[in-house]
């Protein structure tokens, strides 16, 4: 059961806010595991068996492409859909933008990513639906989940998803 909600305004009904991102642990745990595959092969003699060897390698696209398919579900379970359903998810995103529109963290990285993408003062909501992309949707539902049931933003989500958000316009 989820705890006292205090600026939910309905919107837990909308949005699953008990599930947590698998798509980022994926990642780390399938890139973690070729890494070691890539080290364990690269220092040992080429035809010396070790444990990591397997009829197929597994390839960085192969990963990604898992990666977004676990993305993908993550961001139907938050949305509570079967289906992505462009009309609904916007109207979803609307309401959202407009309880978090008020936070001091998602205000910054709203103005962030205006700057970087150079988009209009007008359109908060286009910036804000940015934080809904692969690099950033497990952290800004981890965001969103703590703004709507506390009230507040723990300072090092906040400094990790604005650091994050930095980083990526950098590149």
């Amino acid at each position: 059961m989820l705890p006292r909600a205090i600026r939910t305004d309905g919107l837990e009904t909308t949005f699953d806010l008990e599930f947590k991102c698998q798509y980022k642990e994926v990642e780390k745990k399938y890139l973690k595991k070729k890494q070691s595959t890539t080290d364990a092969t690269t220092s040992r003699c080429k035809d010396e068996p070790d444990e990591f060897s397997t009829p197929e390698t597994i390839e960085d696209d192969d990963i990604l492409f898992l990666c977004e398919e676990v993305y993908r579900e993550d961001f139907l379970k938050f949305f509570k859909l079967e289906n992505f359903e462009d009309e609904i998810v916007n109207k979803k995103t609307e309401k959202l933008f407009k309880a978090c529109s008020r936070n001091a963290l998602f205000s910054s990285l709203i103005t962030k990513i205006k700057i970087q993408i150079g988009v209009s003062s007008a359109d908060d909501e286009c910036a804000f639906m940015q934080l809904f992309s692969y690099p950033f949707f497990n952290l800004t539902h981890e965001c969103i989940k703590e703004y709507l049931l506390n009230g507040a933003i723990n300072e090092g989500l906040s400094a990790t998803i604005e650091d994050n958000v930095t980083l990526f316009f950098k590149q």
